[in-house]
């Protein structure tokens, strides 16, 4: 399924001028943060008639002539099924394809700029200036910060350490 959407993908940015793509990365993040269950079930219900699920899409994408132009060219190939699934799966391959990728840093809470400024200015020391940065508060960690960028994770969460020393114990 990946690399089907994948080809999907790589074909709306082919289809894009590269100052668009950011754009539309941003555009289907956002939708697809806002699509509810009844919509990803619509477009994957095999009893709705093929129109009206590319009726629904063009609604979804009225905003945006390009994505518009992507709906027609699922649904000329019978995809339109994939279509939620596309959404969630191109913001990130976009990014990848502009080096954009973020680093994205969980903390337990809320932090201040001082030491928001501290993990930007780490983060452009290790991974270049431009990396974009996106934070994720989750309020089950313990503490810590646990900061992921591409295939690279630093865990410093004491969630970490605590499962470190179970490990230790067990064995």
């Amino acid at each position: 399924m990946n690399r089907l959407l994948e080809i999907y993908a790589r074909g709306l940015i082919n289809s894009l001028q590269k100052e668009q793509v950011l754009f539309c990365a941003d555009t289907l993040r956002e939708m697809h943060s806002n699509m509810d269950v009844n919509t990803r079930d619509f477009f994957k219900n095999k009893t709705v008639k093929y129109q009206d699920k590319l009726d629904a899409a063009l609604e979804i994408f009225a905003d945006n002539l390009e994505l518009q132009s992507f709906a027609k060219t699922l649904a000329a190939n019978s995809r339109l099924d994939i279509l939620p699934d596309v959404i969630k799966f191109f913001p990130d391959y976009a990014l990848k394809f502009l080096d954009k990728t973020p680093a994205k840093v969980t903390l337990k809470v809320e932090i201040d700029e001082e030491i928001k400024n501290e993990i930007e200015n780490f983060i452009t020391e290790n991974y270049g200036k431009n990396t974009p940065i996106e934070y994720d508060y989750k309020p089950n960690m313990i503490g810590g910060i646990v900061i992921k960028y591409r295939d690279n994770e630093i865990d410093l969460s004491i969630n970490n350490k605590f499962d470190g020393l179970k490990e230790a114990l067990i064995n």
